[in-house]
């Protein structure tokens, strides 16, 4: 057959049995780059981006199995690990915990941290200082601040 194409541009595309180039994403759901050798199925080798991981050939939100984690890692052979908690957690041997349980008042804890620090605190109630969140009732007649 003549035209027939034999290579794709890059591994965000696959070869399929009509011989034409299709994106891996297509096939596999937020699947970035796969792989498919000549006689056998279609195999992803990387996901979209750090919200997800691969999973036997299925590219899984991090949230999904590790409550309130934005991004995470898992290296082949290995266990899930959570490399950052969405906003209102903190990273605490590999689970995510809520700011506001530790540091009372805190809404929000800096990214990508294994102790919480607070870099917002509730509006109107609470002021923050440092990294820590001070009630505007401690200031007398004070209602907000």
């Amino acid at each position: 057959m003549e035209n027939q194409c034999l290579t794709c541009v890059d591994a965000t595309f696959y070869l399929d049995n009509k011989n034409l180039c299709q994106e891996c994403k297509t096939a596999i759901e937020n699947c970035a780059t796969c792989d498919k050798p000549i006689d056998t199925d279609l195999v992803c080798t990387k996901c979209t981006d750090t919200t997800f991981y691969l999973d036997k050939n299925v590219c899984q939100k991090c949230a999904n199995t590790i409550d309130n984690c934005a991004t995470c890692d898992k290296p082949i052979d290995t266990d899930l690990v959570c490399t950052q908690c969405m906003d209102t957690f903190y990273l605490d041997k590999n689970l995510c915990q809520e700011c506001s349980a530790i540091i009372d008042g805190c809404v929000t804890c800096a990214p990508g941290t294994t102790i919480p620090v607070c870099i917002k605190c509730t509006d109107k109630t609470y002021i923050l200082d440092g990294d820590v969140c001070f009630s505007c009732a401690t200031q007398p007649q004070c209602s907000e601040c």
